[in-house]
């Protein structure tokens, strides 16, 4: 992240790593799941407990304004960024600090637009666009009401090594994430285009979720919240793909995995206050 990033208060969670698109995500047109930062108390502890599971972390740095990061990258340019900050500086890094005060878990979900045909209806419809170095965002319309939901550009984006993409887990990409919505949230339903409420199969529970289609058959899901849910939390689940399960429970040294049709899932208590769950390849439809 540049020394220099200026992000705008009503984004407190929007530390952007610079990612590594591969040439095929950068072709497929459409909306991409493109990132979600996961906020964690010890940042060291959360690398050393994924790095258990068998995932490859980018080291990050530390920052200026008392942030710190790492992230699990994938070659669809999708990534899980964990992040934390001590004795902030600024707005941002103290509203970080805010947030782990009440727990740990993920606020944000970021959307990569291939093509800029969606973006540019968000900002047409009021939503603003930043510039920050190697990136830019766009904070969607106030009317969508769904600030905790942005889209991500790259223009230049950076490349990391192969080795970087290469999970001893056999974890391919983020395949979908449940961002949770307050009842009445339908004006980012409809812009989206999602479904009607339905149990889906890949759930980590039972509630019911509308289904946002995007690119490269991956899925945002859109899940009321309820009254049990962290009043911090706004993304609830990840879904990673992998090549064989039995392969990650292997690597990762698990045997209670809580299983749900075809995914197995990792519960919050375990997992910095998010659901991780994961799907075989073959499995993913």
């Amino acid at each position: 992240m540049p020394a220099s990033l200026n992000v705008r208060l009503s984004s407190p969670f929007a530390i952007i790593l610079a990612a590594s698109i591969g040439a095929a995500s950068l072709a497929s047109p459409g909306l991409h799941l493109d990132h979600v930062p996961l906020a964690v108390r010890d940042l060291p502890a959360a690398v050393a407990q994924f790095r258990s599971l068998g995932f490859t972390i980018k080291p990050g740095r530390p920052h200026q304004n008392g942030i710190e990061n790492a992230s699990i990258k994938f070659a669809d340019g999708s990534y899980v960024e964990l992040i934390t900050a001590h004795d902030g500086s600024d707005p941002l890094a103290r509203r970080y600090q805010e947030f782990l005060k009440t727990g740990e878990g993920a606020s944000y979900v970021f959307l990569r637009d291939s093509q800029g045909a969606f973006a540019d209806r968000a900002r047409r419809a009021g939503g603003r666009r930043s510039e920050a170095g190697s990136f830019a965002f766009t904070e969607l319309p106030a009317s969508w009401r769904v600030p905790h939901l942005q889209l991500i550009e790259y223009p230049a984006p950076a490349i990391d090594s192969p080795e970087i993409y290469r999970h001893g887990n056999g974890a391919r990409r983020l395949v979908a994430v449940w961002m949770l919505i307050d009842r009445g949230d339908d004006p980012i339903a409809r812009e989206l285009g999602a479904g009607p409420m339905h149990a889906d199969a890949f759930s980590f529970d039972d509630r019911l979720t509308k289904s946002v289609e995007l690119a490269d058959h991956t899925r945002l899901m859109l899940t009321p919240r309820r009254a049990g849910d962290p009043p911090h939390v706004r993304t609830v689940a990840i879904l990673i793909e992998v090549d064989s399960l039995t392969r990650l429970k292997q690597i990762a040294g698990l045997e209670h995995f809580t299983t749900r049709g075809p995914a197995s899932w990792l519960p919050p208590s375990q997992v910095h206050g998010v659901w991780l769950g994961f799907v075989e390849r073959t499995m993913w439809k």
